[in-house]
C-alpha cells in the first residue's frame, strides 16, 4: 500500500507574554535573545480597585510562534465573534511585535495578516502587512511595537466596489489591492460585511518568494481595537395641523421627517438612525348627509371616514451589501438600471380606507312611534382599507380588508299593564297587595340582530434579488395568499314579563366561509364544475362554516316577599341560567382540489345550568 503523505505540520505555539510572568520573551530557538515586554505605546496598566494596596493588573499580549514556516504557506489563531458590527467606526488597529534571527530573512520577508467576515473560506476581507523586526533586547516601546497594523473600513468598502466593476460578478476569485503598497496589502472574496463579523483570524504568512526557504518568527499581538466613532449628524421634523369645516366635519394631517443619524440624548451611536424616513398622511370625517337636499325632512345618516398614509425609507446604505452606502453602490451599477435599484431599495408602505359606519334612517319627530317594523330599526357599517408594501425582500405584498354589517335594533317603550291598579274595595287590604299589584309588560324590551362579513385577503410575492439590468429577481418564487372571511351573528333579546320577573337571550355564532386556493384569477374552474366565485357565494348562502356557538338564556325573579306584612322586610331573588357552546375541531382537506372533501377531526360541546 502507498504511504499516505501527511500534510506539513511545523510546531506553532499560542501562548502569553505579559508583565508579571515572561517580560523576558523567549524566541523559537529557545535563547534569550528577544525584546523585553512593555505596554504598547499610550496604554497604561488599569490599577486593582478591589485591592487594599496600591497594585496594577497584569497586562498580556497573545504570543504566536511556528518553526520552519514553508514558503508560500500560513498558520493562524481564529475567534469567533457572533455578530461583531463595526459599521459606526472608522478603524480597526492592533499593536504587532515581531523577532526572529535577522541573519535568516530580513524585513518584508513575513508577514502578519488578519481576516475578518462570515467565514474564513468565502467570505472575508484580509489585510496583510509585512512584519518589521524589532532590535534583540528592545525595550522602549516604539522600538518593540513597530509594526503597524491600522485598517481604514472605508477602503474595504472601496475594494468591495472595484471588485464589482472589474470581475463583473465573479465573488469568489481572491481580489487583492494595494492601497497603500509600503505598509500593507488588502483582500476580498465573496460578499463579506463588517456590519455582521461573525469570524476573526490573526496569523503569520511566508509570502510566495524567488529564495522558496522556510522561515521561522515570533510575533505579539495587542490592544485589537476600533477607532474615530463615525458621528454623523441627523435632524428630525413633526408637524400636524387640524381643520374644522363648520358642521360637516374635521380633517387633519401628520407630517413626519427623520435623517439618518439621528437619536435621542441616551441613546447609543449604535442605536442612532440608519435611514431617512418620511410619513405622511392625512384623515377626515365627513357628514355625507349634509350633502343631501332636504335632508332634514327625510333623517339620513351618512357619516364617512376616509384616511390615506404613507412611509417612505431610504436607507443610507446598501441593503444588499450593508457595510456599503446607498450612494457609492448605485454609483457603482450601470447607468441604466441605477435609478431602477434606487427606487426598488426603499421601503415604501401605503394605507388607505374608507368607511361608512351607523348608515341609518332616524325619525325627524323626536317623540314618534316606534314599530317593529320601522326601517329605522337598521343601521349598516361599509369599510374597505388596503395596504401596499414594498421593499428589498418584498417583490409586492397587498393587502385587502373589506367589511360589512347590518344590524337590527328595537328597543320600543312597552307599557305596563296593570289591570287593578285603581281596583278598590277589599283590593285596599295589604294581605290582597299581590293580586293588586298583579302587571305584565306585553312586547319585549330589546330585541337586536346583527350580522357582519370581515373579509381579508393578502398576497405576498418575495424577491430574490436583482437581474443585472436593475429588475426583480422572482424568477421560481410564487405569491403566498392569505385568506380570512368571517361571517359572524349576533342575537339578542330581553323581556322584563312583568316587573318581577326579566326573560334575556343571547347568541352568537363565529362562522368561516371557506374560499378556494390561490388567487381569483387566472385559475381553472373546480372539478364540480363551479366557478371559484360561484363557491364563495354557495358558502356564503349557507352560512359558512360555524366555528364556535355561544348560546345563553336567563330567568330573574324577584319573589314577592315585599306584598306582604308579615314579610315586607325580607328580599330574595330566584334565577335561573343555562348556557350551551359549540367548538368546532380543526378541519383537514384530503383533496386539495376538492373543497368540500374534508375530514372532521371532532368537535367540543358543552352546557352548563345554574339555579340561584
Amino acid at each position: 500500500l502507498k504511504e499516505i503523505i501527511e500534510p506539513d505540520d511545523k510546531v506553532f505555539t499560542i501562548s502569553t507574554v505579559n508583565i508579571e510572568e515572561n517580560s523576558k520573551s523567549v524566541n523559537t530557538y529557545g535563547s534569550t535573545k528577544g525584546s523585553y515586554y512593555t505596554v504598547p505605546p499610550g496604554f497604561t496598566r488599569d490599577r486593582d480597585v478591589n485591592s487594599t494596596v496600591p497594585r496594577q493588573l497584569n497586562e498580556h499580549s497573545m504570543r504566536l510562534c511556528v518553526e520552519d514556516l514553508q514558503d508560500n504557506d500560513a498558520r493562524a489563531a481564529f475567534k469567533n465573534v457572533g455578530g461583531l458590527n463595526l459599521l459606526n467606526f472608522e478603524n480597526v488597529r492592533m499593536f504587532v511585535h515581531a523577532e526572529g534571527d535577522t541573519n535568516l530573512f530580513k524585513t518584508g520577508d513575513l508577514t502578519v495578516f488578519m481576516r475578518l467576515g462570515a467565514d474564513f473560506t468565502d467570505n472575508y476581507y484580509e489585510i496583510e502587512v509585512p512584519l518589521v523586526l524589532s532590535a534583540p533586547l528592545a525595550q522602549n516601546d516604539r522600538e518593540v511595537w513597530k509594526v503597524p497594523f491600522d485598517v481604514n473600513l472605508r477602503e474595504l468598502v472601496e475594494l468591495k466596489l472595484r471588485r464589482d466593476r472589474e470581475l463583473n460578478g465573479d465573488l469568489f476569485s481572491v481580489f487583492p489591492a494595494y492601497v497603500k503598497p509600503t505598509s500593507q496589502t488588502m483582500y476580498i472574496r465573496g460578499n463579506p460585511q463588517y456590519t455582521n463579523i461573525q469570524t476573526l483570524m490573526i496569523g503569520i504568512r511566508n509570502p510566495k518568494s524567488p529564495d522558496r526557504l522556510p522561515k521561522s518568527v515570533c510575533i505579539w499581538v495587542n490592544e485589537l481595537r476600533v477607532t474615530d466613532i463615525r458621528t454623523e449628524d441627523g435632524w428630525a421634523a413633526t408637524g400636524r395641523v387640524n381643520v374644522k369645516l363648520a358642521d360637516i366635519g374635521n380633517v387633519s394631517g401628520n407630517f413626519k421627517y427623520t435623517t439618518a443619524g439621528f437619536g435621542g440624548l441616551e441613546q447609543k451611536v449604535s442605536q442612532r438612525l440608519l435611514e431617512n424616513s418620511l410619513e405622511y398622511g392625512v384623515n377626515a370625517n365627513i357628514a355625507v348627509d349634509k350633502f343631501i337636499p332636504a335632508n332634514e325632512k327625510i333623517g339620513i345618516r351618512l357619516p364617512m371616514y376616509v384616511s390615506y398614509d404613507k412611509k417612505t425609507i431610504s436607507p443610507q446604505f446598501d441593503p444588499m451589501n450593508p457595510d456599503v452606502p446607498l450612494e457609492k453602490s448605485i454609483a457603482n451599477k450601470p447607468v441604466e438600471s441605477r435609478q431602477s435599484y434606487a427606487d426598488k431599495v426603499e421601503d415604501n408602505t401605503v394605507r388607505r380606507s374608507i368607511a361608512f359606519n351607523n348608515i341609518q334612517k332616524v325619525k325627524v319627530k323626536p317623540n314618534a312611534k316606534k314599530y317593529i317594523y320601522d326601517i329605522e330599526n337598521i343601521s349598516i357599517n361599509l369599510s374597505y382599507s388596503d395596504t401596499r408594501r414594498q421593499n428589498i425582500n418584498i417583490a409586492e405584498y397587498d393587502s385587502k380588508n373589506y367589511k360589512a354589517g347590518i344590524g337590527y335594533n328595537y328597543s320600543p317603550r312597552a307599557p305596563t299593564i296593570e289591570p287593578l291598579k285603581k281596583a278598590g274595595g277589599i283590593f285596599k287590604s295589604p294581605y290582597l297587595r299581590l293580586i293588586k299589584d298583579f302587571n305584565f309588560i306585553p312586547f319585549p324590551n330589546n330585541l337586536s340582530v346583527r350580522g357582519d362579513l370581515d373579509r381579508t385577503i393578502s398576497k405576498t410575492l418575495y424577491s430574490n434579488g436583482f437581474l443585472p439590468n436593475g429588475d426583480r429577481d422572482v424568477v421560481g418564487m410564487f405569491p403566498n395568499y392569505e385568506k380570512r372571511f368571517l361571517f359572524n351573528r349576533n342575537y339578542a333579546l330581553g323581556w322584563s314579563i312583568t316587573k318581577s320577573l326579566t326573560f334575556n337571550y343571547t347568541a352568537q355564532t363565529f362562522a368561516i366561509i371557506d374560499e378556494p386556493y390561490g388567487g381569483f384569477t387566472g385559475f381553472p374552474n373546480l372539478p364540480s364544475g363551479r366557478s371559484r366565485t360561484d363557491s364563495v357565494i354557495y358558502n356564503l348562502k349557507n352560512g359558512g362554516r360555524i366555528k364556535t356557538f355561544n348560546q345563553q338564556v336567563s330567568l330573574n325573579y324577584k319573589l314577592p316577599l315585599d306584598k306582604f306584612p308579615a314579610t315586607n322586610w325580607l328580599n330574595a331573588d330566584a334565577r335561573y341560567a343555562a348556557a350551551y357552546t359549540f367548538i368546532a375541531g380543526p378541519v383537514r382537506n384530503l383533496k386539495t382540489d376538492e373543497e368540500r372533501f374534508q375530514l372532521n377531526l371532532g368537535n367540543t360541546a358543552q352546557n352548563t345550568r345554574d339555579i340561584t
